[in-house]
């Protein structure tokens, strides 16, 4: 079956977000419309090359409806880590990283709309402290908080600081604890467990100190096999007791032959993936995973998000 939204057909199981892109001299690239398919996967709209969505709560005042944000990218696809699935790595490879930016543009660019903006990558806590503050004060002025999507590795006290005082909503990108992260990979190969065991440190902190995040899970031969998802599930059970209640699952984004050969699950996998997470969701009270959530809203024929 399909369902309809904003005039285009799709099959069940997608969810449209709407996103406005502004570079780092305050160029915006948008609207775009953005389909994010059932297993996970992206769907370009008008041409456009569909972004990641940002996890954790949305934005004070984003309201209910079409899920609508402003993605600012002062740093473009710079970034800390090499993950070996990123669909941004080929930006990367090619040169195409900003190192500066414009903060007065980025502002103004913003402003032309009252959408409120979601800080992302690559990498944004690669930006210098004092213009994160900056950014994360004029949006709290401005709309009443804003929202950052980060790996985690960076974040330090300032920074749980800065997100208290200025109310900002944080997504944290993680596939697991320990070796289920693994391709989440730092640049030098023998230091990748060390920065997962700083954002499993940043995750724990964040639920006490502020306000738990959401999270980004990619689903992949390292963390979502038969032999991986036990503790795959007993990590999402230890942060959901932490206070964790916000899961969005991708399946894995093959865009290259080596990224499949050394990653990718089969259809089977995934599947049985998906049902375990179905049953977790069922286990734990509160527990929101996305996929689940948006199949749920639009066979009852409301795809508004």
């Amino acid at each position: 079956g399909y369902a309809s939204s904003l005039g285009r057909r799709r099959p069940l199981g997608y969810a449209v977000h709407t996103r406005r892109h502004i570079d780092a001299l305050g160029h915006s690239r948008g609207p775009r419309r953005h389909a994010r398919g059932p297993y996970g996967h992206r769907v370009s709209s008008h041409g456009a090359r569909f972004e990641v969505f940002e996890g954790g709560q949305p934005p004070p005042g984003a309201g209910g409806g079409l899920a609508v944000s402003v993605e600012l990218r002062p740093l473009g696809v710079a970034c800390n880590l090499a993950c070996d699935y990123c669909y941004q790595q080929p930006q990367r490879d090619a040169g195409n990283q900003k190192m500066s930016y414009d903060l007065e543009r980025m502002k103004a660019a913003v402003s032309r709309s009252r959408e409120p903006f979601v800080l992302f990558g690559g990498e944004p806590l690669l930006m210098r402290f004092e213009d994160l503050e900056d950014l994360f004060a004029w949006g709290f002025e401005r709309s009443g908080g804003s929202s950052i999507q980060t790996n985690g590795v960076l974040i330090e006290d300032r920074h749980i600081d800065l997100f208290r005082r200025y109310k900002v909503s944080v997504g944290l990108s993680m596939d697991g604890p320990g070796e289920l992260n693994d391709a989440r990979a730092h640049h030098v190969r023998e230091r990748t467990r060390e920065a997962t065991a700083k954002v499993e440190k940043s995750i724990l902190r964040l639920c006490r100190e502020y306000q738990p995040p959401g999270l980004i899970v990619t689903l992949h031969r390292g963390n979502a096999t038969a032999e991986k998802l036990p503790a795959m599930m007993d990590w999402l059970r230890q942060l959901h007791a932490a206070g964790i209640r916000s899961v969005r699952l991708h399946l894995l984004e093959i865009d290259h032959a080596s990224v499949r050969d050394r990653l990718a699950l089969s259809a089977r996998e995934n599947v049985a993936a998906l049902l375990a997470f179905a049953r977790l969701r069922q286990e734990l009270p509160g527990l929101r995973i996305d996929v689940f959530d948006e199949m749920e809203r639009l066979l009852a024929g409301n795809d508004s998000g």
